[in-house]
């Protein structure tokens, strides 16, 4: 019984192929740990960027509807203003041309009363000779 024990047993070393199968098992494996560590810190990374840009976008619709109503209220006073200078522009031109007018019959008041004040020196004139 020794002998078969004895025949059964070597003292090879171990082959090549049988050295590399178990090295490439666990090789392998840590390459799957490797590609599921990546795959997991990839997931994270997109639900971040989801929460980022939702919130981006979010925020992004306020400012722009804030925007929007700033614009609608400008519109509103600008038209308003607008409205209000015409109507004041309307009213000093209205004034301009009264007092122009007032201007023209004051000049023709003075003149008529140059020329009396001239006609009554001349007929003063005429008794006092």
């Amino acid at each position: 019984m020794q002998q078969i024990e004895l025949a059964d047993y070597d003292n090879e070393r171990p082959r090549r192929e049988q050295k590399r199968s178990g090295d490439a098992y666990l090789r392998d494996r840590k390459l799957f740990r490797l590609i599921f560590l990546i795959f997991g810190v990839l997931c994270m990374v997109q639900a971040i960027l989801n929460v980022s840009l939702r919130l981006t976008l979010h925020t992004g619709v306020i400012d722009q509807k804030k925007e929007d109503q700033g614009e609608k209220d400008c519109e509103g006073k600008t038209s308003h203003h607008y409205n209000l200078l015409q109507e004041r522009f309307n009213a000093l031109t209205r004034d301009h041309n009264l007092c122009e007018n007032r201007n023209t019959e004051l000049n023709n008041r003075i003149m008529n009363i140059e020329d009396e004040n001239n006609r009554l020196k001349i007929q003063l004139g005429e008794r006092g000779n």
